[in-house]
């Protein structure tokens, strides 16, 4: 390894390793985390089988989407109508400490451009509020940060780096390495890594939110071409050490506590201000499916109070605040249900006019 002779152009004291026969780059961190750590991987996902394993990957489709898995990939179509998509997160989100770095990397087959369709994949969090990613859109190719649900755009023929780059019909690896004051987009071709754009945060930060998940999205908006788009898989990792107070969100294997196999999902629109509880979701005891709860995620669009609840009886409640995102969690010790029980999550809210909300429970066997 070697030290960059190039040119830095923004700020100049920061070192960045360079390695002259691949050409590839490693960031230090303003804080020197490659000096003394390597990348703790926080999730991980790829796709094997013939479908996509629930544990990992959510999927959600509209109109004519559908998400097939087959020959190490998911392959995304949204079949030949307008409003067809399918979209593919990960369950799990990923932490961010101030003055590291995280990377994000992906396979990805993006297929030519297109009018009237929007294929995207990078970070998001779970309202998809605040992400980078990269974009296609209609018949250009962007790099996006977006912040607060606003979109920050740079299309390919203003790449601050590589101008000539654009995604067609074979793979190429993408990634994304961002560490409180820039977002740098890189592509691998070919075996070549090459640094496509930089963003630099200017007044404020490109994301107000760090917890990100994997994202994937293949949307018509108004073609009416089944297009595809082919993910081999994704990878979020932190470039240096992660905080102790947040080790109970880093992937662990633990000999004897059960693994997710299932979840369920719905949601309740259009709650009124009122003191009564309003049901979200409803699931009944699945022998040798759904015995075990192993956490509930809940959400909504305003903060509430939510009851966890078995057979009509509160088990635990959750108020969310400022952060909209909570978790019943019983990873470390799985809650038992006995056949016959039915689970229910409610919620009751004290906001001015209407409120949506939404909720997941992932049970085990």
């Amino acid at each position: 390894m070697a030290i960059d002779p190039r040119p830095q152009r923004h700020k100049a004291a920061r070192s960045r390793i360079y390695d002259p026969g691949s050409s590839a780059e490693a960031l230090v961190s303003i804080t020197g985390a490659l000096k003394t750590a390597i990348p703790e991987s926080l999730i991980e996902g790829i796709f094997t089988g013939s479908s996509l394993d629930i544990a990992v990957w959510a999927e959600a489709t509209a109109g004519t989407g559908a998400n097939t898995v087959d020959l190490g990939v998911a392959s995304m179509s949204t079949g030949a109508s307008a409003g067809g998509a399918t979209k593919i997160v990960s369950v799990e989100q990923g932490i961010s400490t101030f003055g590291e770095t995280f990377e994000f990397s992906t396979g990805v087959y993006g297929n030519i451009p297109l009018a009237g369709n929007i294929r995207r994949w990078g970070v998001m969090d779970a309202l998809e509020l605040n992400g980078l990613f990269f974009e296609m859109s209609d018949e250009d190719f962007f790099v996006v940060s977006r912040r607060a649900g606003v979109d920050s755009k740079v299309s390919v023929a203003v790449f601050n780096h590589d101008k000539t780059f654009t995604p067609t019909t074979k793979n190429a690896m993408y990634v994304i390495r961002y560490s409180d004051d820039r977002a740098i987009f890189q592509v691998n071709d070919l075996d070549v890594l090459r640094t496509l754009h930089i963003m630099i945060d200017q007044d404020y930060s490109l994301i107000e939110e760090y917890e990100l998940g994997i994202y994937f999205e293949n949307t018509n908006v108004a073609n009416t071409t089944d297009v595809e788009m082919r993910v081999r898989g994704g990878s979020l990792s932190l470039l240096g050490n992660i905080p102790l107070n947040k080790v109970t969100s880093a992937p662990v294997t633990v000999t004897g506590v059960a693994v997710i196999t299932t979840f369920y999902e719905d949601s309740v629109t259009g709650v009124a201000t009122s003191p009564a509880t309003a049901t979200i979701i409803t699931q009944a005891f699945i022998s040798g499916t759904f015995e075990k709860i192993m956490k509930i995620r809940v959400s909504g669009t305003n903060y509430a109070k939510y009851f966890f609840k078995v057979n009509g009886v509160t088990v635990e409640t959750l108020r969310t605040g400022p952060n909209l995102n909570e978790t019943f969690e019983f990873s470390g010790a799985p809650y038992d249900l006995i056949s016959g029980d039915t689970v229910t999550v409610t919620v009751e809210h004290f906001n001015v006019g209407t409120v949506d909300f939404e909720s997941t429970i992932y049970g085990a066997v």
